[in-house]
């Protein structure tokens, strides 16, 4: 199996399938809770039959943490990709350049609006997803299509119908979002579940089973160095959440916190092409910062069972 995963200093070490963990110095308070390691699988696309509950194992019996799915997408489709989104348009991805950083001035720049931050009634959310559709079909034509490339992945880990949520008043949610990190950029400490306290979620409440939501994303490009996807064995706790009464602050303060106490962490760096999905909601994370002239290019987004768990949602 050819091997995309570079090495670096913190976090894992991926060879073949057998991940290295190793420490990084972080802190334990009331808003978390630790867990001794972290298992994710490393398999090739070919072999995601071999896995039908995946995703089940996952979220519900927590087997284990999340996945690296090689190849899903074909070098020679990517590189196409690229060459759209470099030209003057950028693949027709310039119309929903999100210039608004939510969470510093260091984070990465998003075609698209993300879900998490936007109003109760998601209008402009809406609007925005309805042309980031459009545009990635064209950015991926004559390549695999994307939302049949992603669906078909997550409906080999589950055997369950995979769909993009539908709003209140039929319009579509946005399947994934891209991001874009250059030289010096990074995202800071975050969890998925905190979510869940957002006005933003009250609609998709009424639709999924928030048990944990699991994040996937896709290198569209690499950069020279750093970039890495860290993922700590450090875990949201709701009702710490709440009672801060100040999400934003609570998030925003999660650097300090983690700052003096010997916690496991595992760090990925996957190739072009290579899926990562992972209980982002439930396990603090962070993106390293990019050394280098290369941006790191990621389309990617959410996904958790519907609140009857007989299908799969997903979305950014």
């Amino acid at each position: 199996m050819k091997n995309n995963t570079r090495n670096f200093n913190i976090g894992n070490v991926i060879h073949g399938k057998r991940l290295i963990i190793t420490e990084e110095k972080l802190m334990s308070n009331n808003a978390v809770s630790t867990k001794s390691a972290l298992n994710f699988l490393d398999i090739n696309v070919t072999e995601v039959n071999n896995y039908p509950t995946a995703i089940q194992d996952i979220i519900i019996d927590r087997r284990f943490d999340g996945m690296i799915i090689r190849g899903v997408l074909p070098l020679d489709s990517i590189e196409r990709v690229i060459r759209r989104l470099e030209d003057e348009d950028e693949g027709g991805m310039k119309l929903i350049f999100n210039k608004n950083e939510e969470f510093g001035t260091k984070v990465a720049q998003i075609y698209g609006h993300v879900i998490v931050g936007q109003s109760p009634d998601l209008k402009d959310y809406f609007a925005s997803s309805a042309i980031f559709r459009q545009a990635c079909r064209a950015l991926f034509q004559g390549n695999p299509d994307f939302e049949e490339r992603v669906e078909s992945v997550f409906h080999s880990l589950c055997g369950l119908p995979v769909e993009i949520p539908t709003g209140p008043e039929g319009q579509s949610y946005t399947p994934a979002t891209l991001r874009l990190l250059t030289e010096g950029r990074e995202i800071t400490v975050h969890v998925g579940n905190d979510f869940l306290l957002m006005p933003a979620s009250e609609h998709l409440k009424t639709l999924l089973d928030f048990s944990d939501q699991l994040s996937y994303f896709i290198p569209l490009s690499v950069p020279q160095a750093g970039g890495e996807l860290v993922v700590y064995n450090l875990e949201w706790n709701p009702e710490q959440a709440e009672q801060s009464g100040d999400l934003h602050k609570y998030m925003n303060d999660a650097d300090s916190r983690f700052q003096s106490q010997q916690s496991q962490s595992v760090a990925f760096a996957p190739g072009p092409g290579d899926m990562i999905l992972f209980n982002g909601g439930r396990y603090y994370h962070r993106v390293n910062q990019v050394i280098g002239n290369s941006p790191r290019r990621t389309i990617g987004g959410f996904l958790a069972f519907s609140k009857e768990r007989n299908k799969i949602y997903y979305w950014s």
